[in-house]
């Protein structure tokens, strides 16, 4: 009886699962990458040095990273917090380069004048000098800025359906092209819920973290004094993306399977022994 009840405790203790879904992708160009996602949690696994892990109810999302045997949270808000400080710190730094150049080049302006007004300096060395002046008064000192709306990559993202559609890997998926900036950065095929096999409640929980990533990085686009950046790796789009081809990066990512087995608890943990790190240090 005791060997009975022994061995109870041991399977609870050693065997604690919950029912979960794992979505797999395999490309060209870039790593095989893992979506575990069970009871309101995500965690993407790509390569082995790195995992990113998504918590619903906690509304935020941990970077593991295995190398340094750390983790780092993010948090919508105190990332952009953080990201407005360094933003503020960074104009500070930018106006006192700004004063610094406009003070050498009004030195380098009165010894020009000096030249100037010196009778023994050539009449071409001294149009050559005027020349210069005139250049030096258009700049202004001025620092180069971004471009109206901000750079490429840090404008609204357009998904626009084709009305194409094809199979990869024996799913039917309809593809959209998404584009940024004015170019084409992505061609996504999406299948439906129901095609790919992934449970709705799993489902719901990877639409809701894509969403909580786009939030994140347009909080702290945001904070950065740009509006509609978001950057190109979670588009909003209904569906599972089977084909993921990125036209920048030259890679292709391609569904291989989709299994609903249980998975440890434990799994979802930050692995023990790990620190917490500033991703801002």
């Amino acid at each position: 009886m005791r060997t009975f009840y022994a061995a109870c405790l041991a399977f609870s203790i050693t065997h604690t699962t919950f029912a979960a879904t794992t979505i797999e992708f395999e490309g060209q160009g870039e790593e095989p990458s893992t979506f575990l996602i069970s009871k309101g949690k995500v965690l993407i696994r790509t390569g082995e040095t790195e995992d990113m892990l998504y918590d619903e109810r906690a509304g935020r999302v941990t970077m593991i990273d295995h190398a340094e045997r750390g983790y780092f949270v993010m948090d919508p808000d105190e990332m952009a917090e953080r990201m407005q400080g360094m933003q503020a710190r960074s104009q500070q730094q930018m106006q006192q380069l700004q004063q610094q150049m406009g003070s050498a080049m009004e030195q380098m302006r009165q010894q020009m004048e000096t030249l100037l007004n010196d009778p023994d300096i050539p009449d071409q060395q001294k149009r050559m000098i005027q020349q210069q002046m005139a250049q030096m008064s258009g700049g202004a000192g001025a620092m180069p800025g971004a471009p109206p709306g901000g750079m490429p990559d840090q404008q609204p993202m357009q998904v626009e359906a084709t009305g194409e559609s094809r199979k990869v890997a024996g799913i039917k998926c309809n593809v959209h092209k998404v584009s940024q900036g004015g170019r084409y950065i992505q061609e996504v095929c999406v299948a439906g819920r129901k095609a790919t096999g992934v449970p709705q409640s799993d489902y719901q929980t990877m639409q809701n973290m894509f969403a909580f990533m786009r939030n994140l990085a347009e909080k702290s686009m945001a904070a950065m004094g740009v509006s509609g950046g978001g950057g190109h790796a979670y588009p909003d789009i209904e569906g599972v993306p089977v084909e993921i081809r990125d036209f920048e990066e030259g890679t292709v990512s391609v569904l291989r399977s989709v299994s609903t087995e249980s998975i440890a608890d434990s799994t979802f943990a930050i692995p023990a022994g790990y620190k917490e790190l500033d991703p801002f240090q």
